[in-house]
């Protein structure tokens, strides 16, 4: 082997060498041309279904919990008692459900709290609350009639 012909084989090298890595950063270009129109494409799909997602799938926020610790409540013709009956399934109830019946009731204007005027006790005085039946107003055909005052409204 002659130096020329060494020189000419190193020569050949170098240029396959040269055309190898031109090859493969071309390759590395089209792959990164490629993976970028794939995640453009990905990220497009991500913003049209994020886009749906707030539009129409949003869930509403949920409503406050109420005193009772529910999320519901519970229809309001039914008493307290009962409703502590179904839940439980028992035949007893509870001071709660007692309290809460009696509070009902007082919503309901059955029943008025009152409060004694003068304080009782020895040591811890405090005041004594009663029951009193609330006085009603009775509504029939456009007709209200309070039986306080006798005072009559009637639709003329």
């Amino acid at each position: 082997m002659t130096k020329e012909k060494i020189v000419q084989e190193e020569n050949k090298y170098i240029e396959d060498t040269i055309a190898q890595i031109k090859m493969r950063s071309n390759f590395g270009n089209i792959l990164a041309v490629l993976s970028m129109m794939v995640f453009l494409w990905a990220s497009k799909i991500f913003y049209k279904r994020l886009m749906s997602f707030w539009k129409y799938q949003k869930e509403e926020k949920l409503p406050e919990v109420s005193l009772s610790g529910r999320i519901w409540e519970p229809p309001s013709n039914i008493d307290p008692a009962q409703i502590e009956q179904l839940f439980f399934a028992s035949k007893n109830l509870t001071p709660r459900a007692f309290t809460a019946t009696i509070l009902s009731l007082v919503q309901n204007r059955y029943y008025k709290l009152t409060r004694s005027d003068q304080k009782v006790g020895l040591i811890f005085k405090k005041y004594e609350y009663y029951l009193k039946k609330h006085i009603r107003y009775q509504i029939s055909d456009f007709r209200c009639q309070i039986k306080q005052n006798q005072v009559r409204y009637r639709k003329k």
